[in-house]
């Protein structure tokens, strides 16, 4: 797969604001590149703004959370309790969000490389597309024109990058709609349009189908608003004011 040429065709499609993010993960303990450790969504955002490769693995991320989900480390056994009575009304509420939520195998992987999907050496596992709610529109039509099926939305907006999106996708190995957590729009500078849309590297191909077809024969984005003659508006505007 031409990674470099797919990027190019999702931004003409889409008018997307950021590169489409590639994770690829590693059995090997790849060398970090950062000064001091980051979280997750601070590596997607550097990847998808700023055109860098990342490596995250267990020296290189700040955040337990993510080193759960992506299967680096497992939860301090307290982080229940710091949550209660801030994000849930006690710890068996946060405990639920994190054991509802699906993981990448504990130590399956020992890294992931996260970059622009043009800059990916390999195919990645799991691709990232930050979206507002009309780019959105066209990536559900995309996903569903093979088949037409509707697409399922299991959140509770808690580890949003790291989470549902990169963890959520390549575990249930199916398109995935992840809500940027408070993490990623705090430290990962997320916008309040953003949605994040995640699949897996076998649904490439009929994603783009997907988006070039219905961008021929229906919906194009940014949508075709119907422009009307003002001698037409006024003639409607006679009739519905009788």
């Amino acid at each position: 797969m031409n990674w470099k040429k797919y990027e190019e065709d999702l931004i003409m499609l889409l008018r997307l604001k950021s590169s489409p993010v590639a994770v690829r993960f590693s059995e090997d303990e790849i060398e970090g590149n950062v000064e001091k450790p980051l979280t997750v969504c601070q590596m997607v955002t550097k990847a998808r703004i700023e055109g860098e490769v990342m490596v995250a693995n267990r020296k290189t991320v700040f955040c337990s959370i993510a080193k759960h989900f992506l299967g680096f480390d497992e939860l301090p056994k307290n982080l229940p309790e710091r949550f209660a009575g801030r994000r849930t009304k006690d710890a068996e509420g946060y405990k639920r969000i994190l054991e509802d939520m699906p993981r990448v195998e504990f130590g399956r992987f020992r890294s992931a490389v996260i970059s622009p999907l043009s800059k990916a050496e390999k195919d990645p596992h799991v691709i990232l597309i930050f979206a507002d709610g009309a780019q959105m529109t066209r990536l559900l039509h995309g996903a569903s024109w093979r088949d037409g099926r509707r697409m399922s939305v299991r959140t509770s907006a808690e580890a949003g990058t790291c989470g549902e999106a990169i963890a959520s996708s390549f575990v249930r190995d199916d398109y995935t709609i992840a809500f940027p957590c408070y993490g990623t729009r705090i430290y990962a500078l997320a916008s309040d349009d953003e949605i994040i849309f995640a699949f897996p590297r076998r649904l490439a191909e009929d994603l783009m189908e997907g988006l070039k077809r219905t961008h021929e024969m229906m919906s194009p984005y940014p949508p075709k608003v119907q422009i009307r003659p003002a001698a037409d508006i006024e003639r409607a505007r006679r009739l519905l004011s009788r």
